[in-house]
Formats: C-alpha cells, sequence, structure tokens
C-alpha cells in the first residue's frame, strides 16, 4: 500500500503509461519518445522506495543516450542478479550429483536450449527489440535467460575439453581464476588506459566489444 502510494505521486505522471515497458534506456533511444523513462518500472520503483538521491549517477547509458540516473543494481534488478546467480548454482550441481558423463551432458544441453529459447522470445530473436530486449546494464530479464543457457553450454563444452577428455588443461584461464581479484584490481586502475582500452564510437557496438576483447587478452 505504502509503495502504491508513492508511485501514484511519481513527479511525471504524464509519463505513467510509459512505466509499463520494463525496460528502457531513455534518452535519445527510440528517437528519443521515451526520454524520461530510463530503466522502465525498475527506476521508478527505486525511485518510490528509496528516493531520487539514491540512484547511481553515472549509468553507461547515460554516456550514450543521454539518459537519466539509473541503478542496474537496485532493489528491482537484484531479483534477476539473483536469478542468473541461482542458475549457476543449478548448472554447478548438475557436475556434483550427476556422475554419469551422459546425464550431465542431457541435463546441461537441456537447460541451455529451454533458458536460450525464453530469452530468444522475449527479445523477438533480435539485438535491440522484443517484449524484453537483451541489455546487460538493465539486467534484463532475456539477459539473464540468454547468459544462463550460453553459460550451460560454455560450462558443458568446458568440462568435455578439460574434464573429460582431457584435450586441454585450461591454460591460461586457469591461472586467471586463480588470480582473479589482483585482475580485478589492475582493471579498475589501468582499465581506461591504452593498451588496455582505447577510445571508441560509442554508440558503435563492434568498437567497444573489441576494445574489451583486446584488453582482456592483454591481461
Amino acid at each position: 500500500k505504502i509503495l502504491r502510494n508513492r508511485l501514484s505521486k511519481h513527479p511525471y505522471p504524464q509519463l505513467n503509461h510509459h512505466y509499463t515497458i520494463p525496460y528502457s534506456p531513455g534518452g535519445w533511444a527510440e528517437g528519443g519518445t521515451h526520454f524520461n523513462c530510463t530503466g522502465g518500472s525498475h527506476r521508478i520503483i527505486d525511485e518510490a522506495i528509496f528516493g531520487p538521491d539514491h540512484h547511481f549517477q553515472h549509468p553507461t547509458s547515460l554516456y550514450v543516450f543521454n539518459s537519466m540516473a539509473y541503478d542496474p543494481e537496485g532493489l528491482v534488478g537484484m531479483f534477476n542478479a539473483v536469478l542468473l546467480t541461482y542458475l549457476g548454482l543449478i548448472a554447478g550441481r548438475v557436475l556434483v550429483i550427476y556422475r554419469n558423463e551422459a546425464a550431465r551432458r542431457l541435463r546441461l544441453i537441456a537447460w541451455g536450449a529451454v533458458l536460450c529459447m525464453i530469452g530468444g522470445l522475449l527479445c523477438g530473436f533480435s539485438m535491440n527489440g522484443g517484449v524484453i530486449p537483451v541489455n546487460k546494464n538493465l539486467w534484463s530479464t532475456s539477459f539473464v535467460c540468454v547468459c544462463g543457457g550460453g553459460g550451460c553450454w560454455l560450462l558443458l563444452l568446458f568440462h568435455e575439453v578439460v574434464d573429460s577428455r582431457k584435450i586441454w588443461t585450461g591454460a591460461p584461464f586457469n591461472a586467471v581464476g586463480m588470480n582473479s581479484i589482483a585482475l580485478y584490481c589492475g582493471s579498475s586502475i589501468l582499465g581506461g588506459y591504452f593498451p588496455f582500452s582505447f577510445a571508441t564510437y560509442r554508440h558503435d557496438h563492434a568498437g567497444p566489444l573489441f576494445s574489451n576483447f583486446m584488453g582482456t587478452c592483454i591481461w
């Protein structure tokens, strides 16, 4: 009841019908038709509970779309993050509980297929379309499903190559896993410097992807 009362007093009542859309970058996206609707229902619920001063003030969408402040790790976004973590737990338990390799393969393939299909249906099997587009910055449900499904398949692939068939030792990624905190701190300090990253056209997905790929390889 308290949340409903706060939502009814939202400072942008003329935009309330847009907040039925659960995810939107707002700003210049979609031709600026939803300029003040960054985060959709996620943002308005967070603002109603915590207030406008408790948003993350520098989201990625701010620099790409000139959008409003938005916290991708807010109250509502937290549920999707927990869901993705739980999907990882399920994938790990498949390897722990089932000792038969055929049973492991079947379950990881099935989980991956179901999750990727759900994610594909939500995003309309497109990059920026569908009911809920795939968007990491907004932790959209389709993003969680696609990542969870793809993660199941990648886990199966590496399990087959490294653990089961022993074709590959896992190097150098095993060293990366054992020094993840050091890499995280190094990336936080040096991530903005060449050669770990370089300037790209921010509205182009290929540019930042190549920059991040090169930085990852160097680390």
